[in-house]
């Protein structure tokens, strides 16, 4: 879908500039150019003022006269109460505008609030408001074309572009500073066009990225919920009066290396989850050493710890266990990463 373009700057003659204005007829005739590329290319435009004093004026002439304006495709934002017609040809082509008046008295609300919903701004001359559009549309990081051939605060964004290019390549901003030609209008809108449809592009990409990652993360929180059941169904197995010795012991190891790998998968999901599988096999690790150790601990003091009697006694502590190390498994992991286990003492 075409971008929306905010149109902001001026060339007027009889204000001042604190960047001096060059060339300021031209500025008029190419910022005609401007809109007739714009209406081809099928933008809609957002305009405030059809004042001599701003460009829109002739931004607005050339995008009606280039016969391909659809309706409501300029966007004029204006105060509620302002004396007359923003722009003379909304008189005698009323459908092509889209009026969106503002109740608020200041007028510096409005503006702001549409360059903040544009997807794209052009800035041509202009003093310290232009600069400051350039500067929230840089900071948004949406397509932002300074024409910097004509001076004005426009030749100060540019400046800054160049320092802070974001997607503009460096052809992007060597046709923004360039001097104007019969070729200049359709290169700048057609950079303008491509730098937003890249960055549709890439936000739809995001968009995909981020709804693959919900779903990965749902699946292991699922698979979380298995081994967190089959956990639990440990409990009845190993404790019921009829239990085999061997089927007690059995779940008593099942049990913490399931709950083990509980733990750590909705330990991951607090990041981005997914990342889940490695997670498992890290809590699968952590709940079945942690059995081991602990077996081992009780063996000294009791051997037949692994009787049917005794699994009844120990499988809510082992259970309890490794769910804690499976919880905790990423920062054990992360810890025994970072130490050195080899002795190097004796060599230095």
């Amino acid at each position: 879908m075409p971008p929306t373009v905010a149109i902001v700057g001026s060339a007027a003659t009889d204000r001042p500039y604190r960047t001096p204005l060059r060339q300021p007829e031209l500025a008029v005739t190419a910022a005609e150019e401007l809109g007739r590329e714009f209406a081809k290319q099928g933008c809609r435009i957002v305009v405030f003022s059809g004042s001599d004093d701003f460009i829109e004026g002739a931004v607005v002439r050339g995008y009606l006269t280039s016969g391909r304006a659809s309706a409501r495709s300029i966007e004029v934002h204006a105060p509620l109460r302002q004396e007359g017609a923003p722009f003379p040809e909304a008189r005698d082509r009323p459908e092509i505008f889209d009026p969106r008046p503002d109740s608020g008295s200041d007028w510096e609300v409005g503006f702001y609030r549409a360059i903040l919903a544009a997807d794209a701004l052009l800035l041509i001359g202009g003093g310290r408001t232009t600069f400051n559009a350039g500067v929230i549309g840089l900071s948004r990081e949406v397509p932002v074309v300074p024409v910097a051939a004509f001076g004005g605060e426009a030749e100060r964004v540019w400046e800054r572009h160049r320092a802070a290019p974001n997607d503009a390549t460096d052809e992007d901003l060597a046709r923004a500073a360039a001097d104007w030609g019969p070729e200049s209008a359709a290169q700048l809108v057609e950079s303008l066009v491509s730098r937003h449809d890249r960055r549709v592009e890439a936000a739809r990409a995001a968009e995909r990225t981020g709804a693959a990652s919900a779903r990965l993360r749902a699946y292991g929180l699922v698979f979380a919920l298995v081994m967190l059941a089959g956990a639990l169904a440990c409990i009845p197995l190993s404790t019921s009066a009829d239990a085999p010795a061997w089927r007690a012991a059995a779940v008593l190891v099942a049990g913490p290396v399931m709950i083990g790998i509980c733990g750590a998968i909705i330990r991951n999901a607090f990041d981005d989850g997914t990342g889940w599988l490695w997670a498992a096999v890290r809590g699968a690790a952590a709940g079945a050493v942690t059995f081991l150790l602990f077996v081992a601990a009780q063996t000294a003091a009791n051997p037949d710890v692994l009787s049917a009697e005794s699994a009844k006694n120990l499988v809510y502590v082992v259970l309890a266990i490794g769910f804690t190390a499976g919880l905790g498994s990423d920062a054990v992991y992360a810890k025994l990463r970072q130490t050195d286990v080899t002795p190097t003492t004796s060599l230095q």
